[in-house]
């Protein structure tokens, strides 16, 4: 009898977001046993735990940013912490759809890509197209897939109104 492979699927909020990996999985089902585990569930640490898997297959999210942080912080606790064996890479996931955590990697890393601007404060935002007159500008929301939440600033009025819009309580995502 062959020792199967235990595999943890590590789902997120989006139903069904897995069946990739599921898919994949199951036609090695003679190898690999796998259980689906949201990773986004109040009692995620437990059932992995109680599992005694040998992999575990991630599959975040790119929707909303706070699924997002979410998953990223428990992917982090589970190889940091737990030292549990993760593909993609907590390295993949922390880049996948998070363009600020990208735009960061890619200069620390001397990788080419499009000139990027991250404003944390209104203040400096505000200050800096003060200075700046090539238009158009892409405004851009941190998390969110498929051009969720892009739009392109034709002018300095349009960058003020996104720039307010972005530091007020609503912001740009909704």
């Amino acid at each position: 009898m062959i020792n199967k492979i235990k595999v943890c699927i590590l789902g997120n909020e989006t139903i069904n977001d897995t069946i990739e990996w599921e898919i994949a999985v199951s036609k090695r089902s003679k190898e690999i046993d796998w259980k689906v585990i949201n990773l986004c569930a109040w009692d995620w640490l437990e059932k992995i735990k109680d599992g005694n898997f040998d992999l575990f297959l991630a599959k975040p999210p790119g929707i909303t940013q706070r699924f997002k942080q979410l998953y990223d912080e428990r992917l982090y606790i589970l190889k940091t912490e737990l030292g549990i064996k993760v593909y993609p890479t907590l390295k993949e996931v922390l880049i996948y759809e998070n363009k600020r955590f990208l735009s960061f990697w890619l200069a620390a890393n001397n990788i080419p890509h499009p000139c990027t601007w991250i404003f944390y404060n209104k203040e400096e935002a505000l200050k800096f197209i003060n200075g700046y007159n090539t238009y158009p500008i892409v405004g851009k929301i941190n998390i969110g897939a498929s051009g969720k939440g892009i739009q392109f600033l034709n002018n300095y009025k349009e960058a003020f109104n996104y720039i307010q819009k972005s530091f007020s309580k609503r912001g740009c995502e909704k």
